[in-house]
């Protein structure tokens, strides 16, 4: 197994303990103390404990179910990796270019949040989120993927844009861009070794600052650490107790499914079934990437084989695709993970056409 594997590997395990294994300690363990009553809450509308439903037995066979699929997602994902003598790296310069042009877009919205910032005496996260933060935030995930994928070719770009997120996080209060930006870099840019130890521990402090910083600093609870996790299963609970209550037959999950389909990749506007909209619980913004794999398995089947035809017939820059599944990776335990590679796929097949007219401008140039 190549080094790669074995990061990749340890930050899956990483995130399962965190997503998976913390909730259910917290269900079993604490949940009849005062911490949880207080604190396992959605947005101060409404409190729920778990374990004193009677469906929550039903719903941890289905938590069984969801972890049996990650795993299978996972060893999957990993044959397909590349080791190190394997891979392509080349300088691509279109990654460079349209790194740049997405840029000044990341730093128009960090400049949006300081006008916030300054505009008003006392913060309010939940305004700021709205405001700012809830609109499509594609470019910050392509400069996220980019500024990952050209670190070894092009530090001083990258460590840039790394400071860019970070100061985007900082100053709007979040924490996912950060936590994902650290895991990808140690996946995609860190060797196992003794001369890389150094920064594994500035990794690891980078992580566990931006995990504290918000319970810590802005809410004042370092109870805040953990909510993340606990939402998320929340989340799945939601989908389970939907999935009891309406009537799905094939030909439903089959119609909803290719709506689904036609909506992410053409952008139509058929009408799709809200599955985390349950009408006993309230809405949950996150979700786990898992759950979108179940509900929607025909485009996870129809994504999945084209993102390794992509990568079988065209000679992508190997750091582009280690960051993208890095990306992926982080994305399954948090977030909708079908929309997410539908997402690489179409930025895949824009650099191609980007790099194919870059060098047929290059080879029209020389000629002349």
């Amino acid at each position: 197994m190549s080094n790669l594997k074995i990061r990749y590997s340890l930050i899956f395990f990483l995130l399962f303990g965190g997503y998976f294994i913390l909730p259910l300690i917290i269900d079993f363990s604490f949940y009849q103390t005062n911490f949880i009553r207080n604190y396992y809450i959605l947005y101060n509308e409404y409190a729920i404990n778990l374990p004193k439903y009677n469906i929550y037995k039903s719903f941890l066979l289905y938590d069984l179910f969801t972890i049996l699929i990650s795993f299978l997602v996972y060893f999957f994902y990993l044959f397909f990796l590349k080791s190190k003598n394997e891979a392509n790296h080349k300088n691509n310069k279109i990654l460079y270019f349209f790194l740049l042009f997405l840029l000044p877009l990341l730093i128009l919205d960090i400049y949006k949040i300081l006008e916030y910032r300054f505009d008003q005496s006392h913060i309010n996260r939940s305004f700021l989120y709205e405001e700012i933060l809830s609109g499509r935030r594609t470019h910050v995930n392509i400069v996220l993927i980019l500024s990952v994928a050209i670190y070894r070719e092009n530090r001083i770009l990258s460590l840039l844009t790394y400071s860019l997120l970070l100061a985007y996080d900082y100053l709007s209060y979040s924490r996912v861009e950060v936590i994902w930006l650290v895991l990808m870099h140690f996946i995609v840019n860190i060797d196992l070794n003794k001369r890389e130890a150094n920064k594994i521990i500035i990794l690891i402090i980078i992580l566990l600052i931006f995990l504290t910083y918000r319970g810590l600093f802005f809410s004042a609870s370092w109870q805040n650490i953990i909510i993340d996790p606990l939402h998320l299963k929340l989340s799945s609970f939601r989908l389970f107790d939907e999935l009891n209550n309406i009537n799905l037959g094939l030909q439903f999950f089959l119609i909803d499914n290719l709506s689904f389909l036609l909506n992410d990749i053409f952008y139509f506007n058929f009408s799709i079934h809200d599955y985390f909209q349950s009408n006993s619980y309230e809405r949950v913004y996150s979700i786990r990437g898992v759950d979108t794999v179940i509900i929607y398995c025909i485009p996870f089947f129809i994504y999945t084989s084209i993102f390794l035809l992509l990568q079988k017939k065209i000679n992508f820059d190997q750091n582009l695709i280690n960051s993208c599944g890095a990306y992926l990776l982080c994305i399954f335990f948090r977030g909708h993970f079908i929309h997410n590679l539908g997402f690489i796929i179409k930025l895949l097949i824009l650099i191609f056409l980007m790099t194919f007219l870059y060098n047929k401008l290059i080879t029209i140039i020389k000629k002349n």
